[in-house]
């Protein structure tokens, strides 16, 4: 038992730290301190939010539609349940909404275009390792 505290608290405090980084980058995309921050790392870090959040909604939407899970619940933190549809919105919404930030970043800083590709295509590659490693260290 106490190893598997010791391990939803680490994961916990991890995704606590990534969201408050993720809420930087969105602000850093639209408030005038930003600007203070490379172009390219605020670009690369956008695209990277946007594409792991769509990705996960819409890896779930194509498992839902396949199983035909669509009016199934979830458990959503283990805590209650939630449509599934719901639950897939909540990581859709934000990541539409980080896309749109982050193309409008683009745009207003004229950052090159590859550096939207590099964060896009990296951080699920990186975030897959990271899942994977910690998978095989708590079991």
């Amino acid at each position: 038992m106490q190893r598997s505290w010791a391990a939803f608290t680490a994961v916990n405090l991890s995704v606590t730290v990534v969201k408050i980084a993720g809420a930087a980058v969105a602000l850093a995309t639209v408030l005038p301190w930003g600007r203070a921050l490379p172009d390219r790392l605020v670009a690369v870090a956008a695209w990277a939010a946007a594409a792991v959040l769509l990705l996960y909604a819409g890896t779930g939407t194509v498992l839902l539609t396949v199983q035909g899970g669509w009016g199934e619940t979830v458990d959503a933190g283990g805590t209650f349940a939630v449509p599934a549809w719901a639950y897939l919105l909540f990581f859709a919404a934000p990541g539409a909404c980080f896309a749109m930030a982050a193309a409008d970043h683009l745009r207003r800083t004229g950052t090159a275009r590859r550096w939207a590709l590099l964060g896009a295509v990296c951080a699920p590659l990186l975030l897959a390792s990271v899942v994977l490693a910690l998978s095989a260290a708590v079991s």
